[in-house]
């Protein structure tokens, strides 16, 4: 991940499938550089080859993230907290200019169950151990969920995209949050 437009690229396929080319379109960046930034994803196991097309005597490749591919997967225990700290941040601009972009456009709630949450807790160090492990059950839940739609689609048309988010951070100021929420 020591290059943004890997992030970028993960952003991208985060919500969708796509190809380098498309990517490098929507980027405004050369094609070449974009595909040799999925590969280096490809071969860390971040994304996953989805469909392939012919064209004009070449194929195009499409690639989508892997559902563990976000910031508290197995692969990003490795990388620099710099680079971690960037990638958060993108993550966080990104999810919060498309929730802004759903509101405006009557998305937001457009479907039953649609909503956001957002619930401030005081755990201790257990308990901190048991909310990751709540948490990375709901991952390959999720994975398996995409990849069911996927296999069933008759019409590709009926496929919407949706962002699903789950965080859990500390407070950055933990001291007066954790007074604040245990009474």
């Amino acid at each position: 991940m020591a290059h943004p437009l890997r992030v970028q690229i993960l952003q991208i396929l985060a919500g969708r499938s796509s190809s380098p080319k498309d990517m490098a379109k929507e980027l405004d960046q050369p094609i070449a550089d974009v595909a040799y930034h999925t590969k280096v994803l490809l071969n860390a196991d971040c994304v996953y080859l989805v469909d392939t097309q012919a064209r004009r005597g070449a194929t195009e490749h499409f690639y989508r993230a892997k559902v563990a591919s976000g910031l508290g997967a197995q692969p990003w225990q490795g990388v620099p907290d710099s680079v971690r700290s960037s990638f958060a941040a993108e993550a966080l601009e990104s999810f919060n200019s498309q929730a802004v972009a759903a509101l405006e456009a009557g998305t937001f709630e457009k479907r039953e169950g649609s909503g956001i949450t957002w619930m401030p807790l005081a755990v201790d160090r257990e308990g901190w151990q048991e909310l990751v492990e709540i948490l990375r059950g709901i991952k390959p839940k999720v994975a398996t969920l995409a990849d069911k739609c996927a296999t069933r689609r008759g019409n590709p048309d009926a496929l919407f995209p949706v962002v699903v988010a789950l965080a859990a951070f500390e407070f950055a100021d933990s001291n007066s949050n954790d007074e604040r929420h245990d009474g």
